[in-house]
């Protein structure tokens, strides 16, 4: 029998398509650790690298990941900006522009904010804690929460590759007390330890349903 020939279009690698869901920006502050972990989350829940766009802003500051969404967000339909309250100074001045922005007051942009940082959500897949993380000695807010995440996570370090996966198994665990800390706060007024990472981890695992 003769065999099959195939045409070099069959060869090559197949491009990235726009699925029928949502465009959605996520702008990050920080270069690798923020932009591995949802490139993690994208590849395991299979969302198109063309619907799903995630990169960090020009600056690390609140403020201007903040203007950086605003130029981009036009071509999306939900945009996303993740940032820590640590000690940026400029924190609430982005929380403000945000709000006081068409696409904030919208809902087509939505703040993200951690308290202190990001690793606050991390640690929540392991343990449940309202104790505040606070400034020790030379080490900020920011830095005692990567200290403490590598209690559970030993090799932990600012720009970890696998910490999706990393994470994935406690990844309920994560949601729940995640969930649970946002309604006490809600009751007691506390922010410090605080996310809303929850919040976007569930938009986009729903996001091909």
């Amino acid at each position: 029998m003769a065999r099959r020939r195939r045409n070099a279009g069959s060869y090559r690698r197949q491009e990235a398509i726009r699925e029928p869901y949502d465009r959605v920006l996520i702008v990050c502050e920080g270069e690798k650790t923020e932009p591995h972990y949802f490139e993690g989350l994208r590849v395991h829940y299979l969302l198109s690298s063309v619907n799903i766009t995630i990169t960090p802003a020009a600056g690390s500051d609140p403020v201007s990941i903040v203007q950086f969404a605003l130029r981009q967000i036009g071509e999306f339909d939900r945009g996303y900006c993740v940032f820590d309250r640590d000690e940026h100074r400029n924190f609430d001045s982005a929380l403000e522009m945000l709000r006081t922005s068409q696409p904030g007051q919208s809902g087509k942009l939505i703040a993200i904010p951690s308290f202190p940082c990001f690793e606050v959500w991390p640690l929540l897949h392991f343990r449940y804690s309202t104790a505040e993380i606070r400034r020790t000695g030379q080490r900020s807010p920011g830095a005692m929460a990567v200290h403490e995440l590598t209690n559970y996570i030993p090799t932990y370090t600012k720009g970890h590759r696998g910490i999706f996966n990393a994470l994935l198994p406690h990844l309920p665990t994560g949601l729940r007390h995640a969930a649970t800390l946002a309604r006490d706060n809600l009751q007691t007024g506390a922010q410090n330890p605080g996310t809303k990472l929850h919040l976007l981890v569930q938009y986009l695992m729903r996001l091909r349903n």
